[in-house]
């Protein structure tokens, strides 16, 4: 139906889609070639891959992979791929002035063009959302030309060809059809949280608290049974007289499988930022501190295999839970079990004096981005075997090897910078989150009380979540 409302929706899609988005690409250019001298943008996939790069480097990348444009070429490039180009992928660090503009645009754009009810617009809307977007222009050093096609297209001088509009037609029928089958899911999730319902009252009345009292014998058994596991692969080594070559994952590290976080809650922040210093060398040591079952342990594993998966980083894990922190040959024990994690081929319990071994090794340690996780090291802080903790701490962080070290008390080592992340309870927002992402369709109302109750506590969402999950989910 053509009506002036029509062709005003019309102008103004036209306006938006193409003109400005061709002056968002201009600025991506400009901007781009600014603070990269070195590396101008290209319309390549040459650009395209060192962008990439940054975001890997600075430890964006596993958040952001999805929303990065398949080409390098700007031209391909909708507003939604600009937008994030411009204010979100962090390779850029825009004049707050710009930044404004560049939202502004983006916040039309949404309005309009994000969920459409009607492709009408009346003429006061569409002379005040042009003068916005005029504002935001000139606040972007539109070109004389862009600015007259614009001009041109709201006085009609400029006709948009009917192929454009039939365009727009066809995309906002897709939206509608969408919509409306949003509306139909909706209805059968209501089902679902009727059903749900009824575990309002067991939940908060009775698993809550349940799973708090039992939160730290769950990590305690976890923890008894991995040394198990680890203990009797030593055992069978030993006895078949066959050397460890290798023990873990495709990269030939270690993680004890029961500790390895299937499901990750919280501290995404934290986990970016200890990945960048680490990869970087910004710093040697980042120590994660806080209260039991607050997730530090899950938090070290998590930076790992991340270190692993985009640095090619080899991961060793030592318990310090389960070493004899009183004992005289702690040193040794240490670096034993270093050994051993790292899949070096040394078997503990042979004639082989591991400290010798640690140091012969530390050569190809240098060739290659080694990380140690020591965990819970909160024991041998209050022992009087600190000292050769320390003296081991040093030896490794010496020959570049970089270390993680998670404990319920702080601690320093004089002479090194020390990256610290002192963990605290998720925010109510946070943990509603998290039980989102597990249990998805779960009743708003029931959430919020679930967080409020689990009081932030991370171990204590995912016991929740996984309860919620087998009650219902899998049935």
């Amino acid at each position: 139906m053509d009506t002036p409302q029509n062709r005003n929706f019309f102008k103004l899609a036209f306006i938006l889609l193409e003109i400005v988005t061709e002056q968002l690409r201009n600025v991506f250019k400009q901007e781009w070639d600014k603070q990269h001298p070195n590396n101008p943008w290209e319309d390549d996939n040459n650009s395209l891959q060192y962008f990439i790069q940054i975001l890997k480097n600075g430890g964006t990348w596993k958040n952001n992979k999805s929303k990065v444009p398949k080409s390098g070429n700007r031209n391909d490039w909708d507003p939604t791929a600009l937008f994030f180009m411009l204010l979100y992928s962090g390779a850029l660090n825009l004049p707050a002035v710009l930044k404004q503009h560049i939202d502004k645009l983006r916040q039309i754009r949404n309005e309009y063009f994000g969920h459409p009810s009607t492709a009408s617009l009346s003429d006061a809307k569409f002379q005040a959302v042009y003068k916005d977007i005029e504002v935001c222009m000139d606040g972007l050093n539109c070109s004389a030309r862009l600015k007259k096609e614009m001009d041109d297209i709201r006085t009609g001088v400029m006709k948009i060809p009917e192929d454009y509009m039939r365009n727009i037609e066809a995309e906002m029928k897709k939206v509608v059809a969408e919509m409306r089958t949003v509306v139909a899911l909706q209805a059968d999730n209501n089902k679902l949280l009727t059903k749900l319902h009824f575990l309002q009252k067991l939940i908060l009345f009775f698993l809550v608290p349940l799973c708090a009292l039992v939160c730290f014998s769950f990590v305690s058994s976890f923890m008894q049974s991995t040394m198990s596991s680890r203990e009797s692969v030593r055992t069978n080594c030993v006895n078949m007289d066959i050397p460890v070559t290798r023990i873990g994952n495709s990269f030939g590290t270690y993680f004890p499988e029961s500790l390895k976080p299937n499901y990750y809650v919280g501290h995404d922040r934290e986990i970016d930022t200890a990945v960048s210093l680490l990869a970087n060398g910004t710093y040697q040591i980042v120590t994660i501190t806080g209260p039991p079952a607050i997730g530090k342990t899950a938090t070290a594993i998590t930076i790992a295999q991340e270190l692993v998966k985009w640095h090619s980083f080899k991961v060793a894990f030592v318990d310090f839970e389960q070493l004899n922190v009183t004992s005289n040959q702690i040193e040794k024990d240490i670096f034993q079990e270093i050994l051993f994690s790292l899949g070096t081929g040394f078997v503990p319990g042979t004639d082989v004096d591991p400290k010798q071994e640690f140091q012969t090794q530390m050569r190809t340690m240098k060739l290659n981005q080694t990380l140690l996780i020591f965990d819970g090291i909160e024991t041998i802080l209050d022992s009087k075997s600190k000292s050769k903790f320390y003296e081991v701490t040093k030896q490794c962080l010496s020959n570049n090897i970089k270390l993680i070290a998670t404990s319920r008390k702080d601690f320093n080592i004089i002479g090194m910078s020390i990256h610290q992340i002192k963990l605290e309870p998720l925010s109510e927002p946070l943990s509603a989150e998290a039980l989102h992402k597990m249990c998805p369709g779960l009743n708003e109302e029931l959430v919020l009380e679930i967080s409020k109750k689990t009081g932030g506590v991370p171990l204590l969402l995912e016991l929740i979540g996984h309860l919620l999950q087998e009650a219902f989910y899998e049935e």
